[in-house]
């Protein structure tokens, strides 16, 4: 087994290892999902955005997407106040942003992937699926 992680790592399907930490313990007790539509969609107004949104401590994930928004954030913080003020002032005020919408997370269930600023985290069932199978099969097995 461990001569096929080794494998993985080499051959960067394993790209690295993480950390994974309690939000609770943190005193980060709000989680929510902000969908961004921008009013200018010109190359530096999106990398400045992007360069922005990335560099908030808040901000563990944003994703481009299509249709009729263009990004979403998944984003952090200790009480829905602190929350409001990252939406309001920050997240506002972040370069070509047009319109907001927010949803905030009652609970949440996790997958097989955990995702932190990109970086995937392996659980033990996708690693053993990893090791079964042939390079170029996609994960998650349908």
């Amino acid at each position: 087994m461990k001569a096929k992680v080794r494998q993985l790592e080499e051959s960067g399907v394993i790209e690295g290892y993480h950390a994974r930490l309690s939000r609770h313990k943190l005193c980060y007790g709000v989680t929510g999902f902000v969908h961004l539509q921008m009013s200018n969609h010109m190359p530096d107004v999106m990398a400045a955005f992007e360069r922005e949104v990335v560099a908030l401590p808040e901000v563990l994930a944003c994703h481009n997407l299509s249709g009729h928004y263009d990004y979403l954030i998944e984003a952090i913080a200790p009480d829905l106040e602190s929350f409001s003020q990252l939406v309001r002032v920050k997240i506002r005020s972040l370069p070509g942003v047009k319109e907001i919408s927010t949803q905030i997370v009652h609970w949440g269930l996790e997958g097989r992937w955990m995702q932190w600023r990109g970086s995937f985290v392996l659980t033990e069932a996708s690693i053993a699926w990893a090791m079964d199978n042939e390079e170029g099969q996609k994960w998650p097995p349908m």
